[in-house]
């Protein structure tokens, strides 16, 4: 009897060791090659992370990026196409078929990411020049209207030493008249370059604006300015010397 108990048991053994050894030679052959897979596919995805990051940075020349893009949408297809994913799955498993499309998506939305930051590039590049043409306009305004205050800062002081050396009322006179007169357009000048400095800083800290508001408010001040810079330009004389100023 205890013969017989102990080869019932060894053949209740041989067979629990059976379908034990058939259920990992399954796990081997089934789950194993899609796990490898899965491991291989979210590689893939962390390159394309890694190239929509480059992208956004600008970190590689766009001749590489096209090529790389290229090389992973392939090899991401490729994968996608191996056998593990043909072969019977849990109900529980997902689309595998609309997984199998993406590559060509996921392609497309790298270029069309691309060709728009290479479009925001180029808007970048225009931007910058047309700032940097501004910076020396206001450069040139600010060199016209430095020697017209120097000039009226000379005439007043030498008109305010003539009229203690004038005898004659009326002389005096008319030399405080012309000192108001040049005063009153030394301040002009100097409010004219002041207000284009001022124009164009707001145009600089527009061009850097985080979010469409800034942009907005820098643009209102903006206007504002150059409205307030025609209004007193239109008051100076028609003199020879403000021509370029003009």
């Amino acid at each position: 009897a205890t013969v017989m108990v102990l080869w019932f048991m060894l053949a209740l053994s041989i067979l629990l060791f059976a379908r034990v050894q058939e259920d990992y030679s399954d796990l081997a052959a089934s789950h194993v090659p899609r796990l490898a897979l899965s491991s291989e596919l979210a590689e893939y995805s962390a390159r394309l992370a890694g190239l929509a990051t480059a992208i956004l940075g600008r970190q590689t020349e766009d001749q590489d990026l096209l090529a790389e893009i290229k090389r992973v949408s392939v090899q991401l297809s490729s994968a996608l196409q191996d056998p593990a994913w043909t072969d019977p799955l849990p109900a529980n498993a997902p689309d595998v078929r609309r997984i199998a499309e993406t590559p060509g998506d996921v392609e497309g939305e790298l270029l069309t990411l691309l060709a728009l930051f290479e479009n925001r590039r180029a808007l970048s590049d225009a931007l910058a020049d047309r700032i940097e043409r501004l910076r020396w306009l206001n450069v040139d305004i600010q060199d016209e209207v430095d020697p017209i205050l120097n000039d009226y800062t000379f005439n007043i002081e030498a008109m305010m030493r003539a009229i203690g050396a004038a005898d004659e009322r009326s002389v005096r006179e008319d030399l405080v008249r012309r000192i108001g007169d040049e005063r009153t357009l030394r301040n002009t000048i100097a409010q004219i370059g002041g207000d284009a400095a001022t124009a164009v800083t707001l145009i600089i800290q527009g061009s850097v604006a985080a979010d469409p508001l800034q942009l907005e408010r820098f643009s209102d001040l903006t206007n504002d300015m150059l409205v307030r810079v025609a209004e007193t330009v239109d008051t100076i004389p028609s003199k020879p010397e403000f021509l370029t100023l003009r």
